[in-house]
């Protein structure tokens, strides 16, 4: 039913005139994406990858709307409705090869999410795993994209003759340490995804925990940002006010971030972004006029807020 209702709302954006409304009271704008390449790569499903020119077209629309500031600015502004951060996550090759040129090009603050585990190839992703294996063994199982069943995923790889590591060494997904301090080095903000992107719902709240402080550590030993930034892999959905208050207390973290759109935070220090790479979406403008469109219903409703125990 909720699906139903937002395919409505996303019809609905797309077919009324006008452009976005921004309003006093509408959360700080943080966009979120993960990689711009001309094609889409077979082990990436989960979003659709922009192409430069897509990415391109998407900067033009914004830009003309919002004034792009770091993300410790819009985080602590009282008015943001005129600004926005951009964000991406997974730490994938492309974010130095292509992502990072285009932003300093046009003097756009942006923010980098890694996931440690992953930085030089030496490992990659489950899901990109499962992605690739399944192109030669088409019965395998959708409960091996999930991160609690990725040892056995190992395995079965193993078995069939795919050596993951020397894959990801000749493809080389993700950036490599030197690639991540470069753009440290460029004035971007570096921050950390977990060590290893689990469902952060499926898991336990002392791996919660770990897979934010271990994270972070990394972040802070190799690249000691001026503030510490966390975001959720997936969504935040399954964490709780106490595991941000336990991040918190302890100095982990300064900043965290969810995905859940264009929305208030009951948490104070924690902050949603709007993911950039919907399927079913393809500009910045049919984004933007839904996530706006959508909050207007939402305020009616009194759904603004994401609220958690």
């Amino acid at each position: 039913m909720k699906n139903f209702i937002r395919h409505i709302i996303r019809h609905t954006s797309n077919i009324m005139p006008g452009s976005i409304q921004k309003k006093d009271n509408h959360p700080p704008t943080i966009v979120l994406y993960h990689t711009i390449e001309n094609h889409q790569p077979s082990f990436i499903t989960g979003y659709k990858v922009k192409s430069v020119d897509a990415f391109r077209e998407d900067l033009e629309f914004l830009l003309k709307h919002y004034k792009p500031v770091s993300l410790e600015e819009i985080t602590r502004q009282t008015n943001q409705k005129d600004s926005i951060h951009f964000s991406f996550d997974d730490g994938l090759k492309s974010c130095y090869t292509n992502i990072a040129p285009i932003l300093k090009e046009k003097g756009i603050p942006a923010s980098f999410f890694i996931n440690p585990t992953f930085v030089n190839n030496d490992k990659i992703y489950h899901r990109f795993t499962y992605e690739l294996l399944k192109t030669s063994e088409s019965n395998l199982s959708s409960k091996y994209r999930n991160y609690e069943n990725s040892k056995s995923l190992e395995e079965i790889a193993k078995s069939k003759g795919f050596d993951i590591e020397e894959w990801s060494l000749k493809n080389n997904p993700y950036m490599t340490l030197e690639e991540i301090k470069s753009l440290h080095n460029d004035g971007f903000l570096i921050g950390g995804h977990s060590m290893d992107h689990p469902e952060f719902y499926k898991i336990s709240f002392e791996e919660q925990y770990k897979q934010i402080e271990k994270s972070m550590e990394w972040v802070n030993e190799h690249i000691n940002p001026s503030i510490k930034a966390f975001a959720f892999p997936y969504t935040d959905h399954g964490i709780s006010n106490k595991l941000l208050e336990k991040a918190k207390n302890k100095n982990i973290i300064d900043i965290s971030l969810g995905t859940a759109g264009l929305k208030h935070d009951v948490f104070p220090s924690h902050f949603q972004r709007i993911p950039m790479e919907p399927k079913s979406l393809n500009t910045a403008i049919q984004i933007f006029k839904y996530e706006h469109f959508y909050y207007k219903i939402r305020a009616i409703l009194g759904g603004n807020t994401v609220h958690r125990n």
